[in-house]
């Protein structure tokens, strides 16, 4: 027990001071749905919502059954609203939670089971997602308490066996990816001729599952998943996955593969690398060698894993092994086949297995020795995303807040945590086919990563006024495409992390022509072309604010209260970039 209490506060350690992380990610669409309880709790789903300038009707598709959601529908009757700290705090019931049952398990497969767990639990990947509130942990959680449960009925421990079954339940409607190792198990049960009863406790999650699609059918109208089957049948390469799959699972457990990797074959394995990467293009000859290194480590550990999956083979040893054997290939194979993309959050999925095995023999200093520079490192990633994300929350409150107290209306067309601050503040996310924005209206949006078309009426009647790079001074990054960093979507990057200070990403404040009805396309910005000696156009003036333009001829601007006076001059006139510009951003 003391082992379990000193778990726990390890790992609740390690979350708080990361606890005031701004939302990103996924994290929002959760939060939406959480929300929708309150109005709908048999279908949360049953929701409205714009993916990347997309309006949905609902949220059928969404990639994640309704469990978490529902504890965060909890969270928000405690605490009456989305406050950052108190949910990633009441959060953390599930990296705890996992690292308590992958500890349980460690006691049946390991020697040193304690340092294993803390090991796991430092884990890249399990540390820099356990201050999140993506759903990965939650059902890593549910798994791994779901297996220690099993095998506490398997040694004996009696009602073990009906709350196994509830766990599983519970990481499948967290999460459809589950379903992948119980597979693994039922088949291991087959062979070994398990009992019936425990046969149909892992049946009974995939048999829930099956329940509630039925329902969200019938509700719909249709088979929810229809269209993230077609997404992902259509999106993704199988060897860009399998390039990110080595490069991604080496980077997570790096100093592992140092201490446990199987040396001659990481030898062997870098020249076969190398001949993989001549079938893509890369950034630099550095990107492609820190890409074979990373990739080499990954080879190293699944090297290390299968010779000592050969050598419980050999020792006929079967407390459960060989469900670990077929756990960690299994997932492997499911996401490089069926993902669109890879990225850390898939790797945790096997890391549970690929410890217990790697470690079902290894001595307390070759462990202490791994973990400390494990902990080191993982607390570095950590503190480099916790620094990029919430450059997002920051950039509202520095720059928007102040333009909407000036009077300025404001529209988002951003995704993931910038949208979620925005729309903190009041401020409607645009679908694409809007035309909704009027003359003088500002529009927030991603210059990289996530940005969306808008329609075409408001798109040729933008003027950037002002750019925000999103940036800082630490040389470490997890997610920025121009960095090629893919730690949270290897779209960005075929490496997890990468030594940079290279802007992660850009954001553009850009304004609808105060001249709307008059303004044309024009490479360099709208223009009104002026032919009448005078036009007027309806115009209010936010407080601080100037007007600015470039003039091609003679003209002259006139201010009054609720309109502007354009005056023609005796050649022609074209206004160009006509803006109204907040005084403290100055000319660009």
């Amino acid at each position: 027990m003391r082992n379990y209490v000193l778990l726990a506060a390890i790992v609740l350690a390690g979350i708080i001071p990361f606890s005031s992380r701004a939302v990103y990610l996924d994290e929002h669409i959760f939060l939406h749905v959480a929300q929708s309880v309150r109005t709908n709790w048999l279908f949360p789903q049953d929701t409205s919502w714009v993916f990347f300038g997309t309006r949905t009707a609902n949220l059928a598709a969404h990639t994640h059954p309704p469990v978490g959601e529902y504890y965060l529908a909890l969270l928000y009757s405690l605490f009456g609203q989305f406050r950052e700290v108190p949910f990633r705090i009441a959060f953390s019931v599930f990296p705890i939670a996992a690292v308590l049952g992958f500890y349980n398990s460690a006691r049946r497969f390991t020697p040193h089971p304690f340092l294993v767990a803390l090991i796991f639990a430092a884990n890249a990947a399990f540390y820099v997602y356990s201050s999140t509130l993506m759903m990965d942990i939650p059902m890593l959680a549910f798994l791994l308490v779901g297996f220690a449960l099993y095998f506490g009925h398997v040694q004996g421990r009696r009602g073990f066996l009906v709350l196994a079954a509830v766990c599983f339940i519970l990481a499948v409607g967290t999460g459809y990816t589950a379903l992948v190792p119980l597979t693994c198990l039922f088949v291991v049960q087959i062979i070994a001729r398990r009992p019936r009863k425990e046969m149909l406790a892992v049946c009974a999650a995939p048999a829930a599952l099956a329940v509630w699609l039925t329902a969200m059918t019938i509700h719909f109208g249709g088979f929810p998943l229809v269209q993230t089957v077609k997404y992902y049948a259509t999106n993704g390469s199988m060897l860009r996955n399998i390039l990110a799959t080595l490069s991604f699972l080496g980077g997570i457990t790096v100093f592992s593969a140092l201490s446990f990797g199987n040396r001659r074959v990481t030898a062997i394995s870098i020249p076969i690398i190398a001949i993989l990467t001549l079938f893509i293009s890369w950034r630099s000859f550095a990107y492609r060698t820190w890409f074979i290194v990373l990739a080499s480590a990954g080879v190293a550990i699944l090297a290390s894993f299968v010779s000592e999956a050969r050598r419980l083979i050999a020792a006929g040893k079967n407390h459960g092994e060989a469900f670990l054997l077929l756990w960690v290939p299994a997932v492997l194979l499911f996401f490089i086949v069926v993902a669109d993309m890879i990225n850390a959050r898939y790797m945790l999925l096997i890391v549970a297995p690929l410890y217990l095995v790697l470690f079902g023999n290894a001595g307390e200093s070759r462990l202490i020795l791994t973990l400390i520079p494990t902990v080191a490192f993982s607390i570095a990633l950590a503190y480099a995303d916790f620094s990029f994300v919430n450059l997002n929350r920051d950039l509202v409150e520095r720059a928007v807040v102040p333009l909407q107290r000036q009077g300025f209306r404001v529209w988002s067309a951003a995704e993931s945590g910038l949208r979620f601050y925005l729309e903190q503040k009041g401020i409607v996310t645009l679908a694409t086919p809007d035309v909704t924005p009027g003359p003088g209206d500002l529009i927030v949006q991603y210059k990289g990563h996530f940005a969306y078309s808008l329609a075409e009426p408001i798109a040729i009647k933008l003027t950037v006024l002002k750019t925000f790079t999103l940036s800082n001074a630490f040389p470490l990054r997890l997610y920025s495409r121009p960095a090629g960093a893919g730690f949270h979507d290897s779209g960005a990057g075929l490496v997890p992390f990468t030594f940079s200070r290279v802007p992660y990403d850009s954001v553009e404040v850009a304004q609808v022509s105060p001249l709307v009805s008059a303004v044309v396309w024009s490479p360099e910005g709208p223009i009104f072309i002026q032919n009448e000696p005078e036009r007027e156009f309806p115009l209010k003036m936010p407080s601080d604010t100037k007007i600015e333009y470039d003039l091609e001829g003679d003209g002259v601007v006139a201010l009054y209260s609720d309109r502007v006076l354009l005056k023609k001059g005796a050649s022609q006139t074209v206004w160009r970039n006509f803006r109204i510009v907040p005084k403290h951003w100055g000319i660009q």
